[in-house]
């Protein structure tokens, strides 16, 4: 057992000897470091520049695809400009579609779409970020998807994503947010009976979650709605000092407690 670790340990040092010549080896390096050390100094245009150089004239270095990404990422995070990191991101799939940097790129391009209200082009994003992922993440995705179609306005189909979540991640952290979001297609599409079974599924299922608080606020509007005062001024009462805009349900509270003097 001894001479088999240090067998390893010989053949370890043998592997990261070959990796650090490898790199010492490529011309590109030294053009990398200089553009990280710019980066971390904040000066972007200079840091930008330098990550080009190495994309344009040594396409092949393993550096390449770790550059053409961060120069998206400076546009996208830095810079605010939305526009060319997109590009940018685009050229890395085009010029490496096999790179590790992919992924990030496109889970970048689905939040900039996302953020601008281009909803149906960040669900393609999220769509293959989904297919191209495991556990945890994939459902994160999923649910971007279902929030997207929300925001498009289509209710059925982000209960469609919603219900698939709740199939395939039956378990998932997400649960309680996922089964307050099916209560709030109801809710939306004026099936105030059916959102109020919904949101009592969350209070019931997932008491001490914060989202059980949001599920009673989303009750007692329905209860309102459908003219049952006493229940929706109970649950109002019960998530005043719980909800983040204590003010908002309190006058809530006044209101119907002047409707029913």
């Amino acid at each position: 057992m001894k001479n088999s670790g240090r067998f390893l340990i010989i053949l370890y040092q043998l592997m990261l000897v070959t990796v650090l010549a490898a790199c010492s080896d490529d011309p590109a390096l030294h053009i990398y470091q200089r553009a990280e050390e710019l980066l971390s100094k904040g000066d972007y245009i200079k840091a930008i520049k330098n990550y080009q150089i190495i994309v344009e004239k040594h396409p092949g270095s393993q550096f390449a695809s770790q550059a053409q990404y961060k120069t998206g990422r400076i546009y996208n995070l830095y810079m605010h400009n939305d526009n060319e990191a997109v590009r940018s991101y685009e050229r890395l799939m085009l010029m490496y579609p096999y790179s590790t940097e992919v992924f990030s790129a496109r889970k970048d391009m689905a939040e900039i779409y996302n953020r601008q209200g281009n909803y149906q082009k960040a669900i393609s994003e999220y769509q293959w970020l989904t297919e191209n992922s495991s556990g945890y993440g994939r459902e994160q995705f999923h649910y971007e998807i279902a929030m997207c179609y929300l925001k498009l306005s289509d209710t059925a189909q982000t209960r469609i994503e919603l219900q698939e979540l709740t199939k395939n991640y039956p378990f998932s952290d997400l649960a309680p947010k996922i089964y307050y979001q099916i209560a709030n297609t109801y809710y939306l599409e004026g099936k105030l009976n059916d959102a109020i079974k919904a949101y009592d599924y969350v209070i019931r299922n997932y008491p001490e979650d914060a989202f059980a608080a949001e599920a009673k606020l989303g009750k007692a509007v329905c209860l309102e709605e459908t003219d049952n005062l006493n229940g929706a001024l109970k649950l109002y009462k019960e998530v005043a000092d719980r909800y983040t805009n204590k003010e908002a349900v309190w006058e809530r509270i006044r209101s119907i407690e002047a409707r029913l003097k």
